[in-house]
C-alpha cells in the first residue's frame, strides 16, 4: 500500500487503526455503563487493542515471519469490517462531487477535465465542451438518478448503522449490550491494567488478561455482532457504461471518485482528526408551510375552502386585530410544524404508515397540552372551523374527523367539567373595554387602515387616495406613540416626562434671551412653549382616560394653567399701575416662567398611579 499511495500512507493507516480501536472501546465502555472519559474506558481500550493485535497483523501475509503471525488477518480487513466513518466520509465525498458536477458551470468543467485526463474508461473523442453542450441533460439526469438511488440511500444507511450502535434499547444496539453484559469484564481486571505504567507494561498486562480467560473469544463474538450491525460494503453499486455518452460519463465520474477517494482522504483526514469538525456537507432545507402540511386540512384541495391562518385576512394584518385569531394561528403553527418535522425525518414511501401514526400522536399531544393549559376554547374553535369548511372526502378530511373523535374521547371528562362549571354558576360580565387596550386597538386599526388605503392607491394609481391614506397612517402612528408615553410608570412615559420638562426650560430660556436681545428668538420660544403645552395636555388627557378618570384631570390641568397665568398677569398689572412703570418685558418673562413651572410640577405629579386594571367577573 505504501508503494502504491506513497510514504504518508503508513501514518494515515496507523491513525485510522488507532481511532477505530478507540471507537470500539468507547462503544463497549458506554454499553457497560462507563463514562468514555473514565479510567475504566482507558483499561478497556487496552483490552481491545490487545484483542486487535491477537487477531490482525499490520503486514501482509507474505511479509510475516512467525507461524502465529501468518494465521492472523490483515489490518486492512479490520478497517474494512469496522471503519464505518471512512465509509461515511467516502459517500459524503461522492455526494458533494455530484452536487458540484450537476451545475455544469466552470468549476464542473474543470472537474470533468480532470476526470477525462485520468479515467481510462472515458468515452473516446468526447470533449468536455461537447459533453456539456450536446449531452448535458443526460449527464445531469444520470447524476440525479445515481444520487437518489445509490449514494443517498447508502449514506443514510451508513449513518443510521452508526447511530444504531449507540442505541441500547432496540436492534443491533440491544444485542450488543446483552453480549457486553455477558463479557463480564470485572473491575479487578481493569484495575490491574491501570496499576501498570502507561505503555508497554499496560500492553503486557492486557495481553495476559486476554490470554488467561475467555475474553478473547467473547471479544471476537462481540466484533462479529458489531460488524453485522454496521452492514459494511466495499463500494457503491455503479452500473457499467452505456451507449449514451452523457450517462456513461456520469457513471465514469462516480466510479473514478469512488476508487480514488483514498487519495483525498489521505490529505484531509489527518488534518481534521481530533478537531471535532468534519467535511462541510450540504444541508437539506425543509419548508414549514400551511400548504405543505396536509394531514388535517389540505388547503390546495379544490374541494375545500378551508383556510388555516386567520392572519391572512385584511391584507395579512388580521392577526394584529384579534387575540383569538393570533391564538388560532399559533396553534396551527404548532400542528403544522410538528407534521413537517416528522415528514422531514421520515420522507420515504415505506415509512408512510409510521409517519402518519407519529403525526397523529404529535397532534393529539398538542391538543391535550392546550386543553390542560386552559385553552380548550381555542382547540374547539380550530377544529369546528376546519370541519365546517371541509367539503371533500379525501384522506385529510378522514384524518381530521378521526382526530376530532380521539380528542373528544381522551378529554371528555375535562371538557364536561368545563361545561358544567360554565353552565351551573350564573355570571355577569363587565363588557367595558380596558381603556389602554381600546386605545391601542383604535391606533392600530387606524394605522392598518392607512396601509390598506396606501396599497389600494398604489395599485390603482389614485393620487388623492395616496394623500388620504398617508395621513391616516400617520394619525394612527401618532396615536400609538401618544398611548405609549401616556401609560403611567412605563419606560416611555419616564423618558417623555423627562424630556418634556427640559423642553419647558428651553422654551423659557429662549423667551428670556429674546426679551433682551432679539424678538425673533422670543417668538420662537413662545412657539415652542405653546407646542409643549399642547402636547402635555393631549398626553395628560389620554393618561386620564387610561386611569379611568375620564377628562377630570385634564380639566384640572387646564384650569391650573389658566388660573396661574391670570394671577401672574393680574399681579404684574397691579405693580405696573401702582408704581407707574412699564413691566412688559418682565411680565412676559414671568408669564412664561409660570407656565413652565406649572407644567413641570404637573409632570412630576402625573404618571404615578397605575393603569386601571380590567374589572373582574362578578358573580
Amino acid at each position: 500500500m505504501i508503494d502504491h499511495y506513497g510514504v504518508s500512507y503508513g501514518a494515515y493507516h496507523r491513525l485510522k487503526v488507532a481511532e477505530l480501536t478507540g471507537v470500539l472501546a468507547d462503544l463497549i465502555a458506554r454499553a457497560a455503563g462507563h463514562d468514555p472519559a473514565s479510567d475504566a474506558t482507558t483499561a478497556i481500550r487496552e483490552l481491545v487493542s490487545a484483542w486487535r493485535r491477537s487477531e490482525y497483523h499490520p503486514l501482509q501475509a507474505a511479509d510475516r515471519k512467525g507461524p502465529d503471525d501468518r494465521n492472523k488477518k490483515a489490518e486492512n480487513e479490520f478497517l474494512l469490517n469496522f471503519d464505518i466513518r471512512y465509509r461515511i466520509r467516502r459517500l459524503g465525498f461522492l455526494n458533494r462531487r455530484i452536487n458540484k458536477l450537476i451545475d455544469l458551470n466552470a468549476d464542473a468543467a474543470n472537474l470533468l477535465e480532470a476526470v477525462r485526463t485520468h479515467a481510462s474508461d472515458w468515452p473516446a473523442n468526447l470533449t468536455v465542451r461537447e459533453l456539456i453542450d450536446r449531452h448535458g441533460t443526460d449527464f445531469q439526469n444520470e447524476l440525479n438518478r445515481l444520487k437518489k438511488d445509490e449514494v443517498a440511500p447508502a449514506l443514510k444507511e451508513a449513518r443510521l448503522a452508526e447511530e444504531n450502535l449507540r442505541n441500547h434499547e432496540v436492534g443491533s444496539g440491544k444485542e450488543l449490550y446483552d453480549e457486553i453484559r455477558n463479557l463480564q469484564i470485572g473491575w479487578p481486571d481493569l484495575e490491574a491494567i491501570l496499576n501498570c505504567d502507561p505503555g508497554a507494561a499496560r500492553e503486557t498486562k492486557a495481553n495476559e488478561i486476554l490470554e488467561g480467560g475467555n475474553r478473547g473469544p467473547t471479544l471476537s463474538m462481540l466484533a462479529t455482532i458489531i460488524c453485522r450491525g454496521l452492514k459494511q460494503h466495499e463500494s457503491v453499486e455503479i452500473p457499467p457504461a452505456t451507449s449514451s455518452p452523457g450517462t456513461s460519463v456520469a457513471r465514469v465520474c462516480l466510479k473514478h471518485y469512488d476508487a480514488n477517494f483514498v487519495y483525498y482522504d489521505l490529505v484531509t483526514y489527518p488534518i481534521q482528526y481530533g478537531t471535532g469538525a468534519g467535511e462541510a456537507n450540504v444541508v437539506g432545507v425543509f419548508r414549514v408551510s400551511p400548504e405543505d402540511a396536509k394531514n388535517l386540512v389540505d388547503e390546495r384541495d379544490s374541494g375545500s375552502d378551508a383556510t388555516k391562518l386567520a392572519g391572512r385576512t385584511l391584507m395579512s394584518f388580521g392577526a394584529f386585530l384579534d387575540e383569538s385569531w393570533r391564538r388560532n394561528d399559533m396553534l396551527w403553527g404548532r400542528l403544522d410544524g410538528a407534521e413537517r418535522i416528522i415528514s422531514a425525518l421520515l420522507p420515504e414511501k415505506s415509512d408512510r404508515e409510521l409517519r402518519k401514526n407519529l403525526i397523529n400522536e404529535a397532534h393529539l399531544g398538542i391538543f391535550k397540552q392546550e386543553i390542560e393549559e386552559g385553552n380548550g376554547d381555542a382547540v374547539c374553535r380550530l377544529l369546528s372551523h376546519a370541519l365546517a369548511h371541509t367539503k371533500s372526502q379525501g384522506p385529510s378530511e378522514k384524518n381530521l374527523k378521526d382526530l376530532v373523535g380521539q380528542v373528544l374521547a381522551q378529554n371528555a371528562g375535562r371538557l364536561n367539567d368545563v361545561q358544567k362549571t360554565a353552565l351551573s354558576r350564573p355570571q355577569t360580565l363587565d363588557r367595558q373595554l380596558h381603556p389602554q387596550r381600546a386605545l391601542e386597538y383604535i391606533s392600530r386599526s387606524t394605522n392598518i387602515t392607512g396601509d390598506m388605503f396606501t396599497g389600494l392607491s398604489n395599485k390603482y394609481q389614485f393620487e388623492p387616495g395616496k394623500r388620504v391614506s398617508s395621513w391616516t397612517a400617520r394619525v394612527g402612528t401618532i396615536l400609538w406613540y401618544v398611548i405609549a408615553v401616556a401609560v403611567p410608570q412605563s419606560l416611555a412615559s419616564l423618558f417623555f416626562r423627562h424630556w418634556l420638562g427640559l423642553l419647558y426650560l428651553v422654551a423659557v430660556a429662549l423667551i428670556a434671551v429674546g426679551v433682551f436681545l432679539n424678538d425673533n428668538v422670543k417668538f420662537a420660544g413662545w412657539q415652542l412653549l405653546g407646542i409643549v403645552v399642547v402636547i402635555h395636555l393631549i398626553v395628560s388627557g389620554v393618561g386620564s382616560h387610561l386611569r379611568g378618570k375620564k377628562l377630570l384631570k385634564l380639566a384640572k390641568a387646564v384650569a391650573v394653567f389658566v388660573v396661574l397665568a391670570l394671577m401672574t398677569i393680574g399681579g404684574l398689572s397691579l405693580i405696573e399701575r401702582s408704581r407707574h412703570i412699564s413691566l412688559s418685558h418682565p411680565a412676559e418673562l414671568a408669564l412664561a416662567a409660570t407656565i413652565a413651572l406649572v407644567g413641570t410640577l404637573l409632570l412630576s405629579i402625573s404618571g404615578r398611579g397605575p393603569v386601571e386594571q380590567v374589572r373582574p367577573i362578578r358573580k
